[in-house]
């Protein structure tokens, strides 16, 4: 296990034998755990990192998950119809004026220190997570209590105004704004989860750490190597701990899915998939056909969809025909097909069905692929096929399935509207914060999960133009009308057509947001698994599984496959390691990308053999000495640069990781930078020693003996500091700051190099005065001798 959890973070796929290697340990480690035990403990996989537990400040898939282990909701969902159960409050009741939920906590939840959960710890987490200085990103679930807004907003500083109150020890009441048949589904939410007061005030931000933090789940925190794993072992204090059958649960943080899936087939994880690792989606056909993962490959429904937002005051797709113009041109069922999604459902709406107030997607509301149409629009906007179109940015954050997307949709709008879309992918926290106004990107993804199934958690939560977070900046006011209507009628019927319409402004006459597709859940099971069930919301019910007893890994396959073939995962025949991928390519994209970059090397050196036994000899015999300088000074630098250029368009064919195609771009990019410096600084050494040197030679004076050489030495450095200027720039270094940071040191600086600058002053004096010259005889110091140069600093004797 250790050692993949060392390999899995070799992100470059430039370094195929170092892959090789990998997947030669792979085999052998893979022989060796089909005959191993299991062992005793759960292993899943997180993609990237695991940014909070802290319900008040949950925000991503992976801390929703670890959540959900560790803190109880009010409510919960049923498997299976999704309706709304009772989890940590026992029951509930409604006024009859539906402005009032009181709910009535069980009496046997207990903090992991022995303290009894109570009404007193729900509203402490109410009050702290409105707070602003708390920073919550679901703050705005919030606002459905009196006077919570004001309090966020910092017009009311007295945070116990906020519309929740303890009655007793057991009993915490909500007044709430409006009416909300909802409300009962979303106070199970992570936002709305009580927390350990006095633990939080004790340690701040350290709370969450393992030594110090308090949770009431099903697990509690056992350690956390942030970038690492995370381990979760049983609560005994759990209410229900008799019904907890898996003692432990090992997150492991893998940084993609193809690593994953490595893992995964050698025995190293037992679930892959899902939100928080998706399986590799060019590997999902593979998968689905072999006869030991098809068995275990599973398509579970998902309440997400996977969109895009436009960022509509940013221009060009501050224009509606601009962005119509854009989303006619994406063709969803062409775009999954491709990439291999599954059993994906193109989406022209946000809703996600079967959630209540989603529009149908036989209503045909939304905007369809027609590129006709598309072309139309954007020339009526002004860009008749994509002239004078500006160049757009789409950030998404990284994943292989974002970039894949990413990469189609910038295909699509080149095809068919002549746009040039820059693809930006960022790691998570780099990427929330890019994607908030003003500074917004034009397209950035914008997919959304339900929280819990009701249309105001996708279309008021998340895009009401003043009550939520509304990243894509617009001010529609009909759809802030229809959300707060929907929000206040408590009629089903009418509730559903105010949706509808929203919907139809958001996504057909607005278009402020490009759906893609309504997701599904894709998943590896290892068959050891018993009572695995996935939850369409949410986080996963771990607390509800178990493991088949007394079973190895090979009786495990046997008796799931109930006869069927179950060889040993580690040994394929020659057909099938074919016609695997390895991290994203196939065996003969490996060997087709290899076999160039040694044709670029041997055409390198051909091409240098050329220089130097052809084009010099034909330089010899013209009369001028330029173009023997030229060829002599240019030829490497430029074999360098044709190398480069073919290894880097033999490396097209490879589908590289996120991080590996960033890294990628800026090794060939500073490559370049720096090979250009080369050729310049050598050229123009080569033509003042050929042509300036000899023209000062020939005259009286000596100054321009002294300044000719010291030109020369300026302008190497002048060239080499932009080169490297360049190369920190690209390679992410803010290159402002460093110069800044040099400024404050300079004082430092100028003091220790005191000698230095008096030296240099002296250099600059001595040029001037011109006491004496090169190739006069001097004494100094109780020295003789014959002046060889003079420069800034020293002068040579």
């Amino acid at each position: 296990m250790e050692l993949y959890l060392i390999d899995i973070k070799i992100k470059f796929a430039l370094l195929p034998v170092i892959w090789a290697a990998i997947l030669s340990l792979s085999a052998i480690t893979g022989g060796l755990a089909a005959e191993a035990e299991y062992p005793p403990h759960l292993r899943l996989s997180i993609e990237g990192v695991i940014p909070t537990i802290d319900p008040g400040l949950t925000l991503d898939e992976a801390s929703i998950e670890v959540t959900e282990q560790l803190f109880l909701g009010l409510t919960d969902f049923d498997p299976e119809t999704y309706e709304v159960l009772p989890e940590l409050a026992s029951h509930w009741d409604i006024s009859e004026d539906g402005k009032t939920c009181r709910f009535y906590l069980r009496k046997d939840v207990t903090w992991t220190n022995g303290e009894p959960v109570t009404a007193h710890d729900m509203v402490w987490a109410v009050r702290r997570n409105i707070r602003p200085e708390t920073n919550s990103p679901y703050a705005y679930m919030l606002y459905i209590l009196k006077n919570s807004q004001a309090v966020n907003s910092g017009e009311i500083k007295d945070a116990s105004a906020v519309g929740v109150s303890a009655t007793d020890d057991f009993t915490v009441e909500f007044r709430l704004n409006h009416p909300a048949a909802y409300f009962p589904a979303m106070a199970g939410i992570w936002v709305f989860r009580p927390l350990p007061g006095k633990v939080i005030e004790k340690y701040g931000d350290q709370w969450t750490a393992p030594q110090n933090i308090q949770t009431n789940g099903s697990y509690m925190l056992s350690a956390w190597k942030k970038g690492n794993m995370m381990i979760l072992r049983k609560n005994p204090d759990y209410y229900d701990a008799d019904k907890v059958a898996i003692p432990e649960v090992h997150y492991y943080i893998v940084p993609e899915s193809y690593a994953g899936l490595l893992m995964y087939e050698n025995n190293d994880l037992d679930i892959l998939g899902g939100r928080c690792l998706r399986l590799p989606i060019t590997e999902i056909p593979r998968i689905r056909s072999n006869p030991v993962t098809g068995q275990e490959y599973r398509n579970e429904p998902s309440f997400c969809t996977y969109a895009y937002g436009f960022n509509v005051k940013r221009p060009p797709v501050d224009d509606i025909l601009v962005r119509k113009a854009l989303c006619a041109a994406i063709d969803r069922r062409m775009l999954l097909e491709a990439i291999g999604e599954g059993d994906d459902e193109p989406a022209t709406t946000y809703t996600r069905p079967p959630i209540f107030g989603a529009v149908s997607p036989a209503e045909g509301v939304g905007i369809r692929f027609n590129p006709v149409q598309a072309k139309k629009w954007l020339a009526e906007a002004g860009y008749p096929g994509g002239e004078g179109f500006p160049d757009i940015t789409l950030t998404y954050n990284v994943s292989e399935t974002h970039r894949k997307f990413a990469q189609a949709v910038q295909t699509l709008l080149k095809h068919y509207l002549n746009i040039n879309v820059i693809t930006d992918g960022r790691e998570w926290a780099a990427y929330v914060e890019a994607i908030s106004q003003p500074n917004t990107p034009h397209i950035f993804r914008m997919g959304w999960c339900a929280d819990y199934p009701d249309a105001n958690n996708f279309l008021n939560e998340v895009l009401h133009p003043f009550n939520s977070s509304n990243r894509i900046g617009w001010e529609n006011l009909e759809f802030a009308e229809l959300m707060d209507k929907a929000q206040q009628n408590t009629d089903p019927k009418q509730r559903k057509a105010f949706y509808r319409r929203a919907e139809q402004i958001l996504t057909e006459e607005e278009c402020a947001i490009l759906p893609i597709y309504f997701e599904t859940a894709q998943y590896l099971v290892n068959p050891r698994l018993k009572g695995w069930y996935h939850m369409a919301m949410g986080g996963q019910h771990i607390r509800n599984w178990g493991f088949y007893e007394d079973i190895s890994p090979r009786a495990a396959k046997t008796e799931h496959y109930a006869g069927q073939h179950a060889s040993k995962r580690s040994k394929f025949s020659l057909e099938e390691i074919l016609s695997r991928t390895y991290y994203g390519n196939s065996v003969w994209q490996w060997a087709a990308t290899l076999t160039l970059i040694a044709f670029s090397i041997l055409a390198g050196k051909i091409m240098y053999w050329i220089s130097c036994n052809i084009f010099k000899k034909l330089t010899e015999k013209t009369e001028t000495k330029l173009d023997d300088i030229l060829v002599d000074m240019t030829e490497e630098p430029v074999v360098l640069a044709g190398v480069l250029a073919a290894i880097w368009y033999s490396l097209k064919l490879l589908t590289l990781s996120p991080a590996g195609e960033l890294w990628t771009g800026r090794i060939f990019y500073i490559l370049t930078v720096f090979d250009i410096a080369w050729l310049v600084s050598r050229t123009a050494d080569a033509l003042v020693e050929h042509y300036v040197v000899p023209m000062t030679e020939k005259k009286e004076t000596d100054l321009d003996d002294m300044l000719v050489p010291m030109t020369r030495n300026l302008f190497r450095f002048v060239v080499w500091s932009l080169a490297v200027a360049l190369a920190m720039n690209n390679a992410g270094y803010d290159v402002g700051a460093v110069i800044a940071g040099l400024g404050i040191g300079g004082l430092a600086m100028a003091m220790a190099a005191e000698d230095t600058f008096a030296n240099i002053f002296g250099g600059i004096s001595i040029m001037m005065s011109r006491p004496f010259k090169i190739g006069d005889r001097v004494r100094a110091a109780g020295v003789h001798g014959w002046v060889r140069n003079i420069g800034l600093r020293v002068t040579m004797i």
